[in-house]
């Protein structure tokens, strides 16, 4: 098993509340940035969803004083970007160690002064609308979210995906809205600064103090934890869409993130259908030559999470039987011994991953700060423990209580074009 090393960091939080992370790293002539604002598309209403997504673009508006966010970091040799998923936006850079307090300057204006006008307001919106149509109604399977979210959860609010569920949502919303969600959630006791890389640690602490300290924050409330019951009962659902090729998914509604069967179920996903040597692969498209594809991956969510199986059938198989070749197979996962070298194999593969995600200072950087969002930053050297500690019988029992008929939504989506 290879070694990993643990992540040195040190964690305070302003009187603003403003949570910040700090790892030091000297081999890298960088630091790399991540604010995390706890915030995502679960924070919307559902009747103006797409809202969170939305502002993240927003936030590149600028301020009296900055017009254009991009050109102050790129002219300090960095460069950046964000995403927004259903529990955070995240906003991050890298940029040399010298210039880092240009990353400071440019952070805490988009916390305190971002400045929304009509036109920007409505620049975005247009935007926006046309990365849904590129991305949900022209692109192949661009819908497929739109019904996984809504058919797997009832209760939780992870029913529509992160670009909204609807075009009009976005057309609909006003300065009013924004000012709104603006002031309730991109606040210094919602957000997590991290850093990683080459600086002096009581000098940046200095830094942060100087631009972040004096930033009023709001009486935001932490969001209610709500819970989504697993096995509610098998349901079927026949769509049609923009595909080249019918596809079946099978969605297994599974634990949240921090529960510790996260980590049996991520390794259970692995097994099935990562790479050439799973075995959806090796016993659906190479031996039965049944598929020309099929894949497994799991939703790491703040939330109740997604075990998601995808595969594409050869034009001969009907999706009914492609279903059946899967369960038959997934019947063998929960009845028959996993081999303890197939475990040792992927908890080695998902250790290789992780270690490759925090070569760079922005990764790192993204990874505490992430961390801490779901509740505790120190569990980014637990999980390496976590994935040790698990077991076949691990697998075995994930399997049999997550991949379980009662607990499957199963997607058949005809390509209109296949």
């Amino acid at each position: 098993m290879m070694m990993y090393k643990k992540i040195e960091y040190q964690k305070f939080t302003l009187d603003n509340g403003l949570t910040c992370i700090l790892h030091q790293d000297l081999t890298t002539p960088l630091v790399g940035v991540s604010m995390v604002y706890k915030v995502g598309s679960r924070d919307e209403s559902p009747q103006m969803t797409g809202l969170a997504h939305l502002f993240e673009h927003l936030m590149f508006s600028g301020t009296k004083y900055i017009k254009d966010f991009d050109i102050p970091l790129q002219r300090a040799g960095g460069d950046g970007n964000a995403y927004t998923n259903q529990d955070i936006t995240n906003f991050y850079c890298s940029l040399p160690a010298e210039n880092l307090e240009v990353a400071f300057w440019l952070e805490s204006a988009r916390m305190e002064e971002l400045k929304i006008s009509k036109r920007k307001l409505n620049t975005q919106k247009k935007v926006v609308i046309e990365e849904f149509k590129e991305t949900c109604l022209d692109e192949p399977y661009g819908d497929v979210w739109h019904h996984i979210s809504k058919a797997c959860y009832q209760e939780y609010p992870y029913k529509w995906p992160v670009i909204g569920l609807e075009l009009d949502h976005i057309a609909r919303v006003e300065m009013e809205d924004a000012m709104s969600f603006y002031q309730e959630h991109y606040t210094p006791k919602n957000a997590i600064l991290a850093l990683s890389g080459n600086f002096d640690t009581n000098e940046v602490k200095n830094l942060i103090g100087k631009w972040f300290a004096k930033i009023p924050t709001s009486g935001l409330n932490a969001a209610i934890k709500q819970s989504e019951r697993t096995h509610k009962g098998y349901k079927k659902l026949e769509v049609s869409g923009n595909g080249s090729n019918d596809t079946l998914y099978l969605c297994f509604l599974m634990c949240e993130r921090n529960d510790p069967r996260y980590y049996a179920v991520d390794l259970l996903s692995d097994l099935l259908g990562s790479g050439k040597s799973s075995l959806l692969y090796a016993q659906l498209v190479k031996e039965k030559a049944k598929f020309l594809a099929v894949d497994a991956y799991v939703t790491s969510t703040d939330g109740p999470g997604l075990l998601i199986i995808e595969a594409k059938p050869h034009k001969e198989v009907s999706l009914t039987e492609a279903e059946d070749l899967i369960w038959a197979l997934l019947d063998g996962v929960k009845n028959e011994v996993i081999p303890v070298e197939t475990v040792e194999k992927l908890k080695n593969k998902t250790l290789s991953s992780m270690i490759f995600s925090e070569l760079s200072p922005s990764n790192m950087a993204i990874n505490l700060a992430c961390f801490e969002a779901l509740g505790d930053v120190e569990e980014i050297n637990r999980e390496v423990d976590s994935y040790l500690a698990c077991r076949s019988e691990n697998l075995q029992e994930a399997a049999k209580y997550f991949l379980d008929k009662d607990n499957c939504v199963s997607i058949h989506y005809k390509g209109t074009n296949a």
